[in-house]
């Protein structure tokens, strides 16, 4: 091989890696906003539910045993 080709070949397996990396980065990022996503949903629901706590004690209906009366 001439120097010319040498140089051709090295550029195209440098831009074979880098084609790879680029998938496998995009591949990661695709991934992290699914758990995101499901992250979001279960703070939404948590967030519900504290919510929805709070406005039962304000109403006097908790689930949670009074304490007894010696506190």
């Amino acid at each position: 091989m001439s120097g010319d080709e040498d140089r051709h070949v090295s550029l195209e397996s440098a831009l074979a890696g880098m084609e790879a990396a680029s998938h496998d980065l995009s591949d990661m990022v695709a991934e992290q906003w699914k758990v995101i996503d499901a992250l979001k949903g279960e703070l939404k629901r948590l967030a519900e539910r504290v919510a929805r706590l709070e406005d039962d004690r304000e109403a006097g209906e908790t689930d949670e045993e009074a304490p007894p009366p010696h506190y």
